[in-house]
């Protein structure tokens, strides 16, 4: 960088010794058109004078100094982030084409030592189908700022496809260039990467929106977003739900406390699984698998709720349906029980009466036995065609 720091000394010193020889030289001058007795005069004019000028001087001296530091400070910034770019940068002479400064970044990618390239030029850094291209390029006078496309060669041999911004700066009291070097081969990979990523993204969002019902709130439970699914099930379009609370939807099935529970999980962290019953705006019920996830912000605070849910309408509708089955069942075996049990108790009380009487069977007896069956008969069909018509 450029040597300043004796700026203000010789700025003092040259202001100081005109100054004085002024003064001192001046009296003779003076003595030429005016009287001698004015001698005294101007040995305190010479004093004044020269105590005016060393002031003038220090003050000068100060001043000089304040503004160069402040300069060196800002120089010294600027060298920071010279040295520590992320990017490969140089600064190179522009009559020689020698390399005069570069910074870490450059000698990482490059290669080289720091000794190495400052005992080479710009055109060791390319392969010999660039050289002719740069001595083009230097034919012409250059402009104060120029970019373009360049293929770099490192030390170990690897082409590097780079774009190059170059400055014209005064560098060590010579005209040289800063050059700022932007690997695009890096570039490139970057936003493949991006690419696959937003692909692999976008395709996940696809599969999770076509497999699973969303929707989003605020911290406040506020409607922010439903997907399409979510519209389907429910039959509400986005705008007609965005900024409500999902009372609309809420059924007779669940109490307070089942909702208290739910808030209390999800403000607490945690997240929160459960089946809900809602009703639909057709004023039909749908049931949904659900679990809520609070998404919360770097300082820990709750910023939305997300919703992920499955449709389990099917199987909550099948379930219901058995319920109701088995207590059909339930009710017909309690029913009918009392109806067999009594031509069955007729049967079982006349067979003892045989038994009595040794095995002799009177007609009386018989036709007993043959209406006690017969009711039986007509109770287990009864039963049967209960059973077959649920």
């Amino acid at each position: 960088m450029v040597k300043i720091k004796n700026i203000p000394r010789k700025i003092a010193l040259i202001y100081t010794a005109l100054g004085l020889v002024w003064i001192f030289t001046s009296d003779y001058l003076t003595q030429l058109v005016v009287p001698d007795n004015l001698n005294d005069a101007f040995k305190i004019q010479n004093f004044k004078g020269s105590l005016f000028v060393l002031l003038s001087a220090t003050l000068i001296y100060f001043l000089a100094k304040h503004y160069i530091n402040k300069f060196t400070e800002k120089e010294a910034d600027y060298f920071m982030l010279f040295k520590n770019n992320p990017n490969p940068m140089w600064i190179y002479d522009v009559e020689s084409k020698r390399f005069l400064e570069v910074n870490e970044t450059a000698l990482q990618v490059y290669g080289y030592t720091k000794d190495e390239l400052l005992k080479m030029t710009i055109f060791d850094i390319r392969p010999p189908q660039e050289k002719e291209k740069l001595k083009t390029h230097f034919k012409g006078p250059l402009p104060n700022f120029s970019r373009g496309e360049w293929l770099h060669l490192t030390k170990s041999g690897q082409e590097l496809l780079v774009e190059i911004s170059s400055f014209a700066i005064n560098f060590q009291n010579r005209p040289a260039r800063l050059v700022i070097a932007y690997n695009l081969h890096t570039s490139a990979e970057n936003i493949k990467k991006l690419t696959i990523e937003n692909f692999e993204l976008s395709n996940f969002r696809f599969a999770l929106e076509e497999a699973t019902i969303l929707s989003i709130t605020d911290a406040e439970g506020r409607i922010e977003f439903i997907n399409n699914l979510f519209e389907r099930i429910s039959g509400y379009k986005q705008e007609e739900l965005h900024g409500r609370d999902f009372t609309e939807l809420k059924s007779k099935e669940h109490s307070a406390y089942f909702f208290d529970d739910m808030w209390q999980t999800i403000r607490n962290g945690e997240i929160w699984r459960g089946e809900i019953k809602n009703i639909a705006k057709d004023g039909s019920a749908f049931w949904l698998y659900t679990q809520i996830v609070a998404l919360k912000d770097h300082l820990g605070n709750t910023q939305r709720y997300i919703s992920i849910s499955s449709d389990i309408t099917s199987r909550k509708m099948a379930e219901e349906s058995l319920e109701r089955h088995n207590r059909q069942l339930q009710s017909i075996a309690w029913a009918n029980s009392h109806l067999i049990r009594k031509p069955l108790s007729s049967i079982l009380g006349l067979l003892e009466l045989i038994k009595l009487n040794d095995g002799l069977v009177s007609p009386q007896t018989l036709d007993y036995l043959k209406k006690s069956g017969k009711q039986l008969d007509e109770v287990i069909k009864e039963i049967n065609s209960h059973s077959s018509s649920h």
